[in-house]
């Protein structure tokens, strides 16, 4: 989450007047993220978080605003998005389509155990099992047909040797397919900066599920590390610590229900030399897979598809490093982590049976 489009107080103001959140008492922009443009945004009422969307058009977001209201109604934690006075999830404002959602309490954590890992394996489980029944559908919008047309575009970015690993791993995944493993509603995006923690209600406690939605309690969604309003995670004992919502559905979409957990696991998971902690990554597929029974199938496809994430991360942070949106508040992310990611799950591949 970044700026790139400005809103004054007075245009919130008056586009508030859609709602019935009472009056703009006080916003702030938010850093964070790469994609879009966001605010904190308090009225009389609570706290919000206003998406303005930078890329996508008024008429892809239905989906993303429904799954979200979808899986808040089955008691996950995640943002429920705001009607307007007409009913509806999606407005504009400043040109740009819009999306208010309600505030999640938390923060993200710099410093990751396996217990965190843990307990965002058991998260991703219970969003998959929400989004069961989840009526709509969305292919996904970075798999491979993404890859080949984004590989285009960086041709002329990129190096000689980059190309050809982009090429070379482009035309390996597409010798797997993936159509005989469960598929459903995916996250997609599942990165650190994407699950907010908080203090457990028990100080001795060690709840390691998630948090279950209250509905609409007061309101409540953030990206933040900037929440101000509660008492930092990082330096509390991970077993004092619970998962207190899931954000930012912007890549949600139907696809291999493991690719999820493999775009999960190569960041929560991630080490500076561009390795998996072999520790995170057990207690992930352990939260994940409480019985760890995965199938022969998902075992075979678990390495082709830590290589998929890492391929599908790494094009989306050299686009965002070669082609940049233009903001008051944005900063980007080290693409060639993921790069040396991938080589290392050429090089040397992880499978579930050397961890479990």
């Amino acid at each position: 989450m970044s700026v790139y489009t400005t809103v004054t107080q007075t245009q919130l103001a008056e586009w508030l007047k859609n709602y019935s959140l009472g009056p703009l008492q006080n916003m702030q922009g938010i850093l964070s993220g790469i994609e879009n443009t966001n605010y904190f945004v308090t009225t009389s009422l609570g706290k919000y978080v206003l998406t303005l969307f930078e890329h996508m058009a008024a008429k892809e977001l239905p989906y993303y605003a429904q799954l979200m209201a979808h899986l808040a109604a089955r008691g996950f934690a995640c943002p429920t998005p705001v009607a307007n006075s007409h009913g509806q999830f999606i407005g504009e404002l400043n040109c740009k389509p819009a999306l208010l959602v309600t505030y999640l309490p938390g923060e993200s954590v710099a410093h990751v155990s396996p217990k965190q890992c843990e307990q965002v394996g058991a998260a991703l489980a219970q969003l998959h099992h929400a989004g069961q029944g989840f009526g709509q559908r969305m292919l996904n919008p970075r798999g491979p047909h993404w890859w080949k047309t984004y590989s285009q575009l960086l041709r002329r970015k990129v190096t000689p040797a980059e190309l050809r690993l982009i090429e070379s791993e482009i035309h390996f995944q597409a010798q797997h397919s993936h159509a005989h493993l469960p598929h459903g509603v995916i996250h997609g995006d599942l990165f650190r900066d994407n699950i907010l923690f908080e203090r457990a209600v028990s100080a001795g406690g060690g709840n390691a599920g998630l948090k279950h939605n209250n509905a609409n309690a007061g309101g409540g969604h953030a990206a933040l590390k900037h929440n101000n309003a509660n008492p930092g995670v990082d330096g509390v004992p991970p077993q004092h610590l619970r998962i207190g919502g899931v954000i930012d559905f912007y890549f949600a979409c139907d696809d291999v229900l493991l690719l999820d957990a493999a775009v999960t696991a190569n960041d929560w998971c991630l080490r500076s030399d561009a390795t998996l902690d072999r520790d995170q990554l057990a207690a992930l597929l352990r939260g994940y897979r409480p019985d760890k029974k995965y199938s022969d199938a998902e075992k075979t496809a678990w390495p082709i598809l830590l290589r998929a994430a890492a391929l599908r991360t790494w094009l989306g942070r050299l686009g965002y490093n070669h082609f940049p949106l233009q903001g008051e508040m944005t900063f980007t992310k080290d693409a060639g982590l993921y790069q040396r990611l991938l080589q290392q799950h050429i090089a040397a591949p992880v499978h579930i049976d050397q961890l479990m």
